[in-house]
């Protein structure tokens, strides 16, 4: 039965990688883009930004490689080369159709991805790694139409617009971290090459994000980087421009399939556990806004899009999807009492339950598991 994964980002490849290690083959990466993890871009080299790995060598199919990025030796060495054959790219998918997992269709269809361009895939289950942009504008049609509660949910999570500037300089006048505020505009400096040794190339990045970054988000890439010098002319006495080498913008606004920064929450938290449970055991969600269930921390990050992907696919392991053993069960121990994970774990093990006649699950158990999970569910 073959999984579809929607979006070849940290949580999309991290959740291919791990079913690859559970022994699934039969997986289909649908991109959006032409290439992976589009929210991350490597500009370079220059000095400070040596490659963290420099590999000179010739193998029997005559590759060379020099100036390793790490991003490269990701790409070619861990994540991408065992899923590459998976990858479809240049396939924004415009609809979700998981009808069949209620029809009591076929299994290995219960749900069809199509893209844009009229390309279905079919397959057993599908996880969502779209950025929360994506769902909140209604790029991805869902048949059916999702509930209000997940559509709340995704709605209320905030995914602010904004871009970095990276600028480069003959001399480091600047100081390490330093801030702009003037409401609404708002800046974050920080020099990229801290800790390198630099002598004719320094590098200062500048963050913006909020009301403003949309406003000026507008501008084009020149404007903006005018704009900032200017602003460092005056903190500086006019040393940006003197010693102003090249200027660069990266707009996360303006990448059609990402439309933002990162996410954030306010009092979303809890409503977080909605999201990361499947529905019909077929649609599941994950992503850098929705972080693992057992932690508090890596939503915004890739790396908790990783930790997001990892536990996704580690569920549609435990709930017997795919081939391979593993098991997404946890152990009551695993949560403080009082965290978002103890309703998590009960709604897998609802799930797990109410599919299975053993000692185990016996009817009175069954009916305290659904009794107190229904409880917390419309208790939030």
């Amino acid at each position: 039965m073959t999984i579809l994964i929607v979006g070849a980002g940290a949580a999309g490849l991290t959740a291919a990688y791990t079913l690859l290690q559970e022994g699934v083959t039969d997986f289909r990466i649908l991109e959006a883009s032409d290439r992976i993890e589009e929210h991350l871009v490597w500009y370079g080299p220059t000095e400070g930004f040596e490659p963290d790995y420099s590999i000179d060598y010739a193998n029997i199919s005559d590759y060379l490689f020099q100036n390793y990025t790490w991003f490269d030796f990701f790409n070619d060495n861990i994540g991408v080369p065992a899923v590459k054959d998976s990858l479809v790219f240049d396939c924004p998918v415009e609809t979700i159709d998981y009808s069949g997992a209620t029809d009591g269709d076929d299994p290995a269809k219960a749900v069809t991805a199509t893209c844009e361009d009229g390309t279905s895939f079919e397959g057993s289950q599908i996880i969502v790694t779209a950025p929360i942009q994506i769902l909140q504008d209604g790029d991805i049609e869902f048949i059916p139409e999702l509930l209000d509660r997940y559509i709340n949910v995704i709605d209320r999570i905030p995914f602010p617009g904004g871009y970095k500037i990276f600028l480069k300089f003959e001399q480091a006048f600047y100081p390490d971290i330093f801030s702009s505020a003037l409401d609404p505009i708002y800046l974050y400096f920080y020099n990229e090459a801290y800790g390198e040794d630099t002598e004719t190339e320094h590098v200062l990045g500048v963050f913006v994000s909020g009301e403003w970054a949309e406003e000026s988000g507008q501008w084009d890439d020149e404007t903006l980087l005018d704009y900032v010098v200017a602003m460092l002319d005056e903190m500086f006495d006019g040393e940006a421009s003197q010693y102003l080498i090249d200027g660069v913008v990266q707009n996360w606004d303006r990448e059609p399939f990402i439309r933002g920064t990162y996410s954030h929450y306010d009092n979303t938290w809890r409503q977080m556990d909605r999201l990361r449970n499947p529905i019909n055991d077929v649609l599941y969600f994950a992503g850098e806004a929705i972080p693992a269930s057992y932690t508090n921390y890596g939503n915004g990050y890739a790396h908790g899009a990783a930790l997001s992907g990892k536990e996704t696919a580690e569920r549609i392991m435990g709930s017997g999807g795919g081939s391979g053993g593993g098991s997404a069960t946890m152990p009551w121990s695993a949560f403080p009492p009082g965290t978002n994970g103890v309703l998590d774990y009960m709604a897998h093990r609802v799930h797990q339950c109410v599919r299975t006649s053993d000692n185990i699950c016996d009817s009175s158990l069954r009916k305290l598991l659904l009794d107190r999970f229904t409880t917390c569910w419309t208790g939030m």
